[in-house]
């Protein structure tokens, strides 16, 4: 999930290595994340449950930081089988047997995520791939690293609100969309936008509504992975919808009344199954 809608030159993932670029309170670095693999001849994994984290030495003053966001991006503090049996008692049985333990992927860097969400309006993921990689060639911060593929540090709310819209608009967007990721920008450089783990997710959701160009769809994608609410749930996503029947919006809400808190969990099934 992680590898397909990977922000170009700030995030990599390749033979089960999850690498990216960070910049925490102005100290910027590189993280890398590895699954242990098994040693030679053994019939089963060591650390199978463990996820290894290295961190640059550049961000070790923010190291307890870096260890939250990555917590949060692949959503260690989850219960699985707790999940599913609640989402079960809840009437919910779209699951996906292959993917035991499924879990809701968050975000790094909620800001970027949130770039993401709108760069995707509309468009496949592989499109809003290339489009994130242009916006980061253009407005990223160059990086020097150990990593060919980290070539630049994620676009900042601060660099994106210098510039225009109409300059945003040249990596390929349409002058509107460009104007809300502008808007976007604004909002959070100037602290009255806060889309990180410990955002009201009521008042965010409201907020991020007002914005133009902001629907229900992109403020609870960004909800589920940024803020990573449990019990976010993109309604209006139309390959939910297709999976659960070909319904409305609100049919979908009403059918997944039953499946609070863990709505986002009950998509990401629905997602799989798709």
């Amino acid at each position: 999930f992680i590898a397909a809608r990977a922000a170009p030159a700030t995030e990599s993932v390749r033979d089960g290595v999850y690498a990216r670029s960070l910049v925490i309170d102005g100290n910027a670095g590189t993280i890398r994340v590895t699954k242990p693999r098994a040693l030679d001849g053994a019939t089963t994994s060591v650390n199978a449950h463990v996820l290894h984290l290295d961190v640059s030495a550049s961000l070790l003053p923010v190291l307890l930081s870096v260890v939250a966001r990555v917590r949060r991006l692949f959503d260690l503090d989850a219960d699985p089988a707790l999940i599913a049996s609640q989402l079960a008692a809840g009437g919910f049985t779209a699951f996906d047997r292959d993917v035991e333990g499924l879990r809701v992927p968050g975000a790094a860097d909620p800001f970027e995520l949130a770039v993401r969400a709108v760069l995707g309006q509309q468009v496949s993921v592989k499109g809003a791939s290339t489009l994130m990689s242009r916006l980061t060639s253009t407005f990223g911060e160059p990086l020097v690293s150990h990593d060919a593929t980290l070539t630049r540090l994620p676009v900042t709310p601060a660099r994106l609100a210098r510039a225009t819209p109409a300059e945003i608009a040249r990596i390929g967007m349409p002058l509107v969309r460009a104007t809300t990721l502008h808007t976007l920008a604004c909002e959070v450089a100037s602290g009255a936008l806060c889309i990180d783990g410990d955002a009201d997710v009521r008042i965010l959701t409201r907020q991020l509504l007002a914005l133009p160009g902001i629907g229900p769809w992109t403020a609870e994608y960004i909800v589920m992975r940024a803020v990573h609410w449990p019990d976010a749930f993109p309604a209006s996503d139309l390959v939910l919808r297709r999976v659960a029947g070909g319904v409305s919006p609100a049919q979908l809400t009403r059918a997944s009344e039953g499946w609070r808190p863990w709505r986002a969990y009950a998509a990401m099934h629905l997602w799989r199954s798709a």
